[in-house]
């Protein structure tokens, strides 16, 4: 519930909260508030069609240590060649993206593409880390992002290194050859994406419109214009002014040159070889 609880009241009040946040100096946060006011009504999940890719940016949360620690950890541990990255990463090269692999020694044929559209991207990262915002305190990504994702692509090469001729084949029709590729990932791409909505039920920090301040709780804080506000007010903003429309939040693509064995992997594939041809069968 707000302290003020008049309905024009608390539609002024929730109007000017990008006011306050840029009077906070948070105006990536100010700058998302006033797309959603600015919206027609829209509401989640009914949005896929609605998104920001303008406004965040990766560079721009490293400047908070929440998200830093995640960010920092995640390239320390090269999430992009764990092992659940390796299993979807290979399910990408041969159901996602069907690569056609290289069939003679020595030939690679390249993989990743950070300049396609959002709902492509979002098929073809490997690996994700969620941040979780600051409980105790509001600040400038509490006020735009709260709790994200930052999602991991990669781009590189399939090269079939090697082959082999097993022993065995059936009557002189066919043998077996494996060929042997390496996976190398060359270079990596990390996004945001986050949901702008407000569903659910969740606390949203004491607003103090006269003195332009934000608090996460409201101990110990005393003023006539202070606000309590929660996601049930923006709904409620939502269905009394036809406006306030969620959309979903991504940061431009972020990325970072990588090289060396710790960024490969290896795979084998075995195919059926005309003795005669050589050609594949099957």
């Amino acid at each position: 519930m707000t302290t003020n609880n008049s309905e024009s009241g608390l539609v002024s009040f929730i109007d000017n909260v990008p006011n306050i946040m840029i009077a906070k100096g948070w105006h990536k946060g100010a700058a998302l508030m006033r797309r959603w006011l600015n919206n027609s009504a829209i509401a989640f999940p009914n949005y896929d069609s609605e998104y920001e890719t303008c406004i965040i940016d990766v560079d721009w949360s490293l400047g908070f240590t929440a998200a830093k620690t995640v960010y920092d950890k995640m390239i320390s541990e090269r999430i992009w060649i764990n092992d659940a990255a390796k299993k979807i990463l290979m399910k990408n090269i041969r159901k996602h993206w069907k690569l056609k692999l290289p069939t003679r020694v020595g030939q690679k044929v390249e993989f990743g593409n950070f300049n396609r559209s959002y709902n492509l991207l979002e098929k073809d990262y490997i690996n994700s880390r969620a941040v979780k915002s600051p409980t105790k305190y509001l600040n400038g990504l509490t006020a735009a992002l709260g709790n994200f994702q930052y999602r991991v692509l990669v781009k590189g090469y399939v090269e079939l290194t090697k082959t082999k001729d097993q022993d065995s084949s059936i009557g002189g029709i066919y043998k077996l050859r494996n060929f042997f590729y390496k996976v190398q990932i060359t270079e990596i791409g990390v996004y945001i994406r986050d949901s702008y909505d407000f569903d659910g039920r969740q606390h949203l920090g004491c607003w103090d419109k006269k003195n332009n301040e934000a608090y996460r709780g409201c101990l110990n804080v005393f003023s006539s214009n202070l606000n309590n506000l929660s996601n049930g007010d923006f709904r409620w903003y939502r269905k009394k002014t036809n406006r306030g429309g969620d959309f979903l939040i991504y940061s431009p693509v972020k990325t970072k040159m990588v090289t060396g064995t710790q960024n490969s992997m290896t795979f084998i594939d075995a195919y059926h070889i005309n003795p005669k041809t050589g050609g594949f069968i099957g």
